[in-house]
């Protein structure tokens, strides 16, 4: 059974993750994300370099905006409403659209299923030197 410091890292672990490829998806260095959370740039620094075990304010800022929960390190409960509103937004009143992308989400359903937010996507630009 883990001990509570092997959950911590492992949250902190999943948060880094997240951190990670909400920058990248956002296409923002580590000074962009201080300027959007408040949070300064040598502390995202260190949470991304494994210097953070703790759960501090800062932390829970940047896991908003990674769009994790603090505690558990997982992503927010919110997160089935924020893909019906992005689905909403892309495809409008169009029932095609809707068609079309209900076949995408449906070709992509078996990588959805395995996908962990720190593997590296086949074809995917990888440079990190532009997110920090």
């Amino acid at each position: 059974m883990p001990n509570r410091r092997h959950i911590a890292d492992l949250r902190m672990g999943e948060i880094q993750s997240a951190l990670r490829v909400a920058m990248e998806r956002n296409q923002h260095s580590q000074p962009d994300v201080a300027k959007v959370t408040g949070v300064s740039q040598s502390n995202i620094s260190r949470l991304l370099a494994g210097q953070r075990k703790r759960v501090t304010p800062s932390v829970r800022k940047l896991c908003q905006y990674a769009g994790l929960d603090a505690e558990t390190g997982q992503p927010e409960v919110d997160a089935h409403r924020r893909l019906s509103q992005a689905l909403s937004g892309a495809i409008g009143d169009n029932p095609h659209a809707a068609l079309a992308l209900a076949s995408v989400i449906e070709s992509l359903a078996p990588l959805l299923r395995i996908y962990k937010p720190d593997a590296p996507v086949p074809g995917a630009d990888h440079d990190q030197s532009r997110a920090h």
